[in-house]
């Protein structure tokens, strides 16, 4: 009996989505690749054989790898491939590429930032912390810091107080950057996959999120003031990291905006002359060193940064680019 090439796939495709999850979790082996990998699987099996039996064996998959590895385990899986699920499901309900993007983006940071929690809270109990403080400290005196440090006036408790300032914001944005890690897998899979399948993607200068993604910030910073205000510690940090996620999120369509605008006052030569230029100035400054070159290169960086996130957060609300309609688009 002949098999085409197609069905050993689809075959292959369900062995992964059932045993991968349940193999990756005994040997102790998800990682971010494995979860890019598996999100390629979701989306090419969803899209020839459909979402309902996709999600039916990837839960088989999940629930069997609980069983397995116990309720412990649970903290250990990636769940971003389970974006790929709700990609179809607002595909199918007729929702524009940039609302679906928002709302996965969003699904993507949360499975990607949840499992991270008991890890930080375990981090942040005063004897680990105290811990690696002095673990730090003690790096810092073999490196010869501290005494370079105390040579400028500076006390060593002066010190020891901003490195513990250091690890707690560390631990405490850490489910943010563990988030934004786990959006631009999800970002890359899914351009990875619509570029294999030949699905058009749309030019760089021309993405958009929907008018209330700004929502996401306004409750960011609601979220981060009034629980600065009561004393909630949790619902304040959390407010931080989701106005952490949105910044990068901005940023990402802020530099669309100035592309697009770039585009409109300058040619491509006159473009890529000027990147050129940036990247021989940024190249040259690493290998010479010079400290004046970099400090200046550094805060033309910061500054660019700055811009694109404000103007990504007010494009949001203004659309400067005069989209047509509501980041309306031809399907």
């Amino acid at each position: 009996m002949y098999i085409s090439d197609k069905d050993v796939l689809n075959y292959a495709c369900k062995f992964f989505l059932v045993f991968l999850p349940l193999i990756w979790s005994l040997y102790n082996v998800w990682s971010w690749l494995a979860e890019i990998f598996l999100l390629l699987v979701v989306f090419y099996h969803a899209r020839s054989s459909g979402i309902k039996l996709t999600a039916i064996l990837l839960a088989a998959g999940y629930l069997i790898a609980l069983i397995a590895g116990g309720r412990d385990i649970i903290w250990q899986i990636g769940f971003v491939p389970w974006v790929g699920i709700l990609v179809f499901i607002l595909q199918q309900r007729g929702m524009k590429t940039s609302e679906t993007m928002f709302w996965c983006l969003m699904l993507a940071a949360l499975l990607s930032a949840l499992p991270i929690i008991p890890a930080v809270r375990q981090a942040l109990q005063p004897g680990n912390l105290q811990r690696e403080l002095l673990a730090i400290m003690q790096l810092y005196d073999q490196q010869g810091v501290i005494k370079l440090l105390t040579g400028q006036g500076i006390v060593k408790e002066e010190i020891e107080k901003y490195v513990n300032i250091m690890l707690m914001l560390k631990y405490r944005l850490m489910p943010g950057f563990v988030a934004i890690i786990g959006m631009l897998g999800f970002s890359l899979t899914y351009l990875g996959y619509r570029f294999f399948t030949k699905q058009k993607v749309k030019n760089f200068s021309l993405w958009s999120l929907p008018w209330y993604a700004v929502w996401a910030v306004i409750i960011g910073i609601i979220a981060y003031l009034g629980g600065d205000y009561y004393g909630h510690t949790a619902v304040a940090y959390a407010g931080l990291n989701l106005m952490l996620i949105m910044a990068v999120i901005c940023v990402v369509l802020g530099f669309s905006c100035l592309i697009h605008f770039y585009r409109r006052i300058l040619s491509r030569r006159a473009l890529i002359i000027l990147v050129g230029i940036f990247l021989f100035i940024f190249v040259f400054s690493i290998l010479t060193g010079n400290p004046l070159l970099m400090g200046f290169l550094y805060l033309m960086i910061f500054m660019w940064m700055m811009a694109a996130m404000f103007i990504g957060l007010f494009d949001l609300l203004f659309n400067f680019r005069k989209l047509p309609g509501t980041n309306k688009e031809v399907k």
